[in-house]
């Protein structure tokens, strides 16, 4: 754990970007829920009947909102099955935005199966979420 990977000034300003874009579109995810929060409400009140009976609807559509966490977790995944093909954290040819300490051998066969085993936690969570939707709109009965 000697060696210490550079920088790369290029991984840095993407970084910034994602996290930028990222936090621009999660704003406004939450701006336009609390804005259009009671219409949201009175549309599913409206059309309960169509969601009850057709349940994928619900389950599809939040699938499209877990979608980045979803494609997160693989991209995890793939990153730590990558470090620990090659025992080295991180990767061959993986930029980093900061000086990070590059661990060999055993060290970074354990970090990588981490990252494997916490991505799979999250793309569980992520997949559980469009499931919960769809069981609890299958199991709503309209009949009152």
């Amino acid at each position: 754990m000697s060696d210490i990977q550079k920088a790369d000034p290029a991984a840095r300003r993407r970084a910034i970007w994602i996290v930028a874009i990222g936090s621009v579109f999660g704003a406004l995810a939450i701006l336009s829920y609390q804005h259009f929060e009671s219409r949201i409400y009175e549309w599913i009140e409206k059309n309960i009947e169509l969601l009850t009976s057709t349940p994928e609807l619900p389950f599809l559509f939040s699938l499209v909102l877990v979608s980045p966490l979803l494609f997160l977790s693989t991209y995890l995944f793939v990153y730590g099955h990558r470090a620990a093909r090659a025992r080295r954290l991180p990767p061959p040819g993986y930029a980093v935005a900061r000086d990070t300490p590059v661990h060999i051998g055993k060290d970074a066969l354990v970090r990588a199966r981490i990252v494997q085993i916490l991505s799979l936690v999250i793309a569980l969570a992520g997949a559980m979420i469009p499931v919960f939707f769809w069981y609890v709109f299958s199991n709503l009965t309209t009949d009152v």
